[in-house]
C-alpha cells in the first residue's frame, strides 16, 4: 500500500472532437490568480493504491470533500483501516449493507427507511450471498431483472447499491 496522495478537481467540462471531456485537474478555474486555491471551485480528495482481490493492487479515489483537511482525515483513516485489517475483502454483499445502514446516521428519517427497505427486500435475498471481492455487473443486472417493480423503483434499489 501506498502513501497516497491529495489532489483537487472538479467536473468542468471542454468539448474536444465534438464530444465533452472533463477537466478534471487542469481546470483552470481551480487556482487563483496568485496561485493559492480557489475555495469556492472543485472538491478535495484522495487516491490511495491497496491490495485487491489476489493481491492484485486496485485505486482508491474518493472526491467530496470541501477542504484539503477532510481530505487529508480520510485518506488517513482509509489507511489506518486497510493497515488494521479492515479491508472489505471476503465480506458477504448482505453483511456489508446491514453494517452500512446501521452506520449511516446522517440521513433524514426517510432516505434511512428507504434504504433499509431496498436492502431488506430486494438487496440482500438476491445478492446478499456475494462476496464484495466476486460481485459483477452480470449478477446486479440478473438480480435486477428479477425484482417485480417499476422502473423508477429498480433505479432507487440501484442507487441504494452504489450509495456511500
Amino acid at each position: 500500500m501506498n502513501r497516497g496522495a491529495i489532489s483537487k478537481r472538479c467536473t468542468c467540462t471542454e468539448l474536444v472532437d465534438g464530444r465533452r471531456r472533463q477537466l478534471g485537474a487542469r481546470c483552470p478555474r481551480l487556482r487563483r490568480a496568485d496561485g493559492s486555491w480557489n475555495p469556492r471551485h472543485g472538491w478535495w480528495g484522495f487516491t490511495l493504491t491497496v491490495p485487491g482481490p489476489g493481491g492484485k493492487p486496485r485505486q482508491l479515489r474518493h472526491w467530496k470533500w470541501d477542504t484539503r483537511q477532510d481530505a487529508e482525515a480520510a485518506l488517513d483513516s482509509a489507511r489506518t483501516g486497510y493497515r488494521n485489517g479492515a479491508s472489505r475483502i471476503g465480506l458477504q454483499l448482505g453483511t456489508y449493507l446491514a453494517e452500512w445502514i446501521t452506520a449511516r446516521t446522517d440521513l433524514a428519517d426517510t432516505s434511512h427507511r428507504n434504504y433499509s427497505g431496498h436492502i431488506r427486500n430486494h438487496l440482500t435475498p438476491r445478492l446478499g450471498h456475494l462476496k464484495l471481492d466476486d460481485l459483477r455487473v452480470a449478477h446486479v443486472a440478473e438480480a435486477f431483472a428479477d425484482i417485480p417493480v417499476s422502473d423508477s423503483t429498480r433505479q432507487r434499489i440501484r442507487a441504494t447499491l452504489g450509495a456511500r
